[in-house]
């Protein structure tokens, strides 16, 4: 039950609305973070060379950057997390390739790394390990009402997966190879075939072909600004609809038989029989949709810097914006005013209060928001850190 009102207000600054406390105040000890690797530097130049198809969706194979998840305690007086704090202090603690995101199963967890979906015991340690070829570039992991089925998005090859944590398999559920989305928006406008070979999409009139995703081995990432970059997904209120961000999508023909693309991106319902709907567009590169129950959701519009919340229309799936939290206005960005919210996670504490806990790609830090009190914390990290997910929590696995 959720006791804010996300009426009070259409637009909220949090660096006005939201008073700052420190981190003794929060009634959680420890905080879970993935690290997708410590050279942002390096993971964004290997992002933006895949837009023109140097890199990414070539033969070659790509390095990949170590990351690490850790559960760290949030100790007195803390306000920064520091290389020597994650290397003493970690209670589930494994490196692995580019880790993104993690969930609650049982006593331990499900956590997304590249090619694999891990599952951890109480004490962190890696109990299961279930590879998946579609399991390239994963990007979130949420789980259903059940607590069975786990919805992930596999954004290197465009594709939603569903694990079932009881039979233990995969089924990929839905594709935007399958689904109309399939078109390279790189900006050369070309095509990217099976055998590595890229033709100018401009040449090729009516008769634009599909990217060939190469199911049965498919390589991360077709190119950076690939069609649809499928990045978060959740079970909307019915627990058989997904819904499922875009981070890039829109792409055309013109009248000479061009591509013009650009990132407009969107939110699609995806329905059990794997037909979709638009309900959203022109989001600016999306992320984290996250139900708040009430058939209430949040999204992070990253590049705006903002997080809107939505009802929803179980019927329909029509989404209507009721409230905004803004982090434009904020001190200290460090990407030439370029905002990036990169993921948030929702909490909850004793007397059923909402936390957000937010990963801030333009300001280097972690936000840890109390919804119902309209409080902010703030710790700040390593600047070459990638952080993907992070999350409150009351207990620490072991307990």
């Amino acid at each position: 039950m959720i006791e804010y009102s996300l009426r009070d207000s259409t637009e909220t600054d949090i660096a006005m609305d939201f008073r700052e406390n420190g981190i003794d105040d929060i009634p959680f000890s420890h905080l879970l973070i993935a690290i997708k690797g410590f050279d942002l530097g390096f993971l964004e130049e290997k992002f933006h060379r895949s837009k023109t198809g140097v890199s990414l969706g070539m033969p070659e194979e790509i390095p990949r950057s170590i990351g690490r998840i850790s559960c760290l305690p949030l100790l007195e007086g803390m306000d920064h997390i520091n290389a020597r704090y994650l290397n003493q202090t970690s209670l589930i603690d494994f490196i692995s390739q580019e880790p993104r995101d993690f969930t609650k199963y049982q006593d331990g967890y499900y956590v997304l790394v590249d090619g694999f979906l891990l599952q951890t015991d109480r004490k962190g340690d890696v109990t299961n390990k279930y590879p998946h070829p579609y399991l390239h570039e994963p990007h979130s992991i949420f789980p259903d009402k059940t607590g069975r089925y786990f919805v992930i998005t596999a954004s290197g090859c465009d594709s939603l997966v569903v694990f079932d944590a009881e039979e233990k398999n995969f089924q990929v559920k839905w594709t935007g190879y399958d689904n109309g989305y399939n078109y390279s928006i790189g900006s050369d406008h070309k095509v990217l075939f099976s055998d590595g070979v890229s033709v100018d999409g401009s040449q090729l009139g009516d008769g634009l072909p599909n990217i060939n995703m190469e199911r049965d081995n498919p390589r991360p990432l077709t190119t950076g600004q690939q069609t649809t970059h499928i990045n978060s997904a959740c079970f909307a209120a019915d627990n058989q609809t997904i819904y499922a961000t875009l981070f890039a999508t829109h792409v055309e023909n013109t009248d000479s038989g061009g591509i013009i693309g650009h990132s407009g991106g969107k939110l699609l319902a995806i329905s059990p029989d794997g037909s979709t709907k638009e309900i959203l567009k022109e989001l600016s590169n999306p992320h984290s949709i996250t139900p708040l129950g009430n058939d209430t959701y949040a999204l992070a519009n990253t590049s705006e810097g903002k997080i809107y919340f939505y009802e929803a229309n179980p019927v329909n799936h029509d989404f209507k914006r009721v409230n905004v939290l803004s982090f434009r206005n904020l001190p200290g960005n460090l990407r030439g005013g370029k905002e990036w919210i990169q993921s948030f996670k929702i909490s909850y504490d004793d007397p059923g209060k909402m936390w957000m806990t937010v990963a801030d790609g333009a300001r280097h830090c972690i936000h840890i928001l109390n919804l119902n009190d309209r409080t902010r914390y703030r710790l700040h990290h390593p600047d070459q850190w990638a952080v993907q997910n992070v999350q409150v929590i009351t207990n620490t696995p072991q307990g």
